[in-house]
């Protein structure tokens, strides 16, 4: 599976927002020892491309990031065991109904489906933070949009959202223009999740984004919903 992700990072890069506390680490044997921690709020923002084409596929070619399997006289001869444990994994392919050539093996379309649509429908659940058993931190996802592509372009990896003057803002007119300059490889259907209580104030501009961009339905909703519908469509990229 060939995905590509960005870090998640701050939109608000002042430093004033930053506080820090002192703490003490105790120990098994002898006094505690002291440290410190900071703690910031912030609106992180980040990106996510997946190969549709590329999952549940494994190619033999000579080629840097390609070469994801190996053919059986490849494996020397005196791993006896590698070897046995290929042909299992070969049998097991062919039982389950993978297409496998000189090339590649690919698997059944259903297995592929499933992979994709667990992947993204996770997105839902991100989480993360340090200490989470004493710090409950919060990142899922408040603000999503989601779309299909032909090609390897991901037209809203940068400055759609930003920071101007300690404010979080939402660009419409650079969605708009970016969807318009790629609308031969786009997908005529564009998702767009938001949380109702994350900027508000963001409304009319959604609202610009939908009624602007003809030929292209935006579906704007819940993160959740949102992420449910887009993976539906993704199903029917399987057929």
């Amino acid at each position: 599976m060939f995905s590509d992700n960005t870090p998640l990072i701050s939109l608000l890069p002042d430093r004033s927002s930053v506080t820090s506390d002192e703490g003490y680490a105790s120990r098994h044997e002898g006094d505690p020892v002291p440290y410190s921690q900071e703690f910031y709020a912030s609106v992180l923002k980040g990106a996510f491309s997946l190969d549709l084409n590329a999952v549940g596929r494994f190619t033999i070619i000579d080629k840097a990031g390609f070469k994801n399997l190996l053919r059986l006289d490849e494996i020397p001869k005196n791993l006896k065991e590698v070897k046995e444990e290929y042909e299992k994994i070969e049998s097991k392919a062919r039982e389950i109904g993978a297409k496998i050539g000189e090339k590649e093996w690919v698997m059944p379309d259903e297995i592929r489906k499933k992979r994709v649509c667990e992947t993204i429908k996770a997105l839902r659940y991100i989480f993360g933070g340090a200490k989470q058993t004493q710090y409950l931190t919060d990142v899922t996802p408040k603000f999503i949009i989601l779309m299909m592509i032909e090609g390897g372009i991901n037209p809203f990896i940068s400055d759609v959202v930003y920071e101007d003057k300690g404010e979080i803002k939402f660009d419409a007119e650079a969605v708009i223009s970016r969807v318009i300059e790629f609308k031969d490889i786009l997908y005529p259907k564009m998702f767009i999740g938001r949380d109702k209580g994350f900027m508000r104030e963001w409304e009319d501009e959604l609202k610009k984004v939908k009624d602007s961009l003809k030929g292209i339905e935006v579906i704007v909703t819940t993160v959740g919903d949102a992420i449910e519908k887009f993976a539906g469509e993704v199903e029917a990229y399987y057929g």
